[in-house]
């Protein structure tokens, strides 16, 4: 019954935010040079967020995510044995690129 309830959320808000997410998306993989499939953007959300007691220089509250969370995207930037991703973190809303584990830069922040 969860599993099915947690289906239905991710339903809805696909259904509510994917056009505006997806030109997000769009714009951030022009960016870093992808031509990679877009996917749909619950995708891009980690499994978790562990909130740090810190923030960055804009002010953003810091977060601990898995190393291998989002979404995984070959760019001609770097060769393809460079692990390189984006994912949505929260507070505020920004989808950030990942490059080997760590956080590279900032693609979007809601304003």
């Amino acid at each position: 019954d969860v599993e099915e309830e947690l289906h239905d959320v991710e339903d809805d808000f696909n259904e509510d935010y994917e056009d505006f997410l997806t030109e997000i998306l769009e714009k951030a993989h022009a960016v870093i040079k992808s031509d990679a499939d877009i996917l749909l953007p619950t995708a891009y959300i980690a499994s978790f967020y562990k909130e740090e007691d810190e923030v960055d220089e804009d002010g953003a509250k810091v977060y601990s995510i898995p190393v291998e969370t989002g979404v995984y995207t070959e760019t001609e930037d770097y060769s393809s044995e460079t692990d390189t991703r984006i994912v949505f973190m929260p507070s505020p809303a920004r989808l950030i690129y990942i490059v080997n584990g760590a956080m590279s830069k900032e693609l979007w922040r809601l304003k």
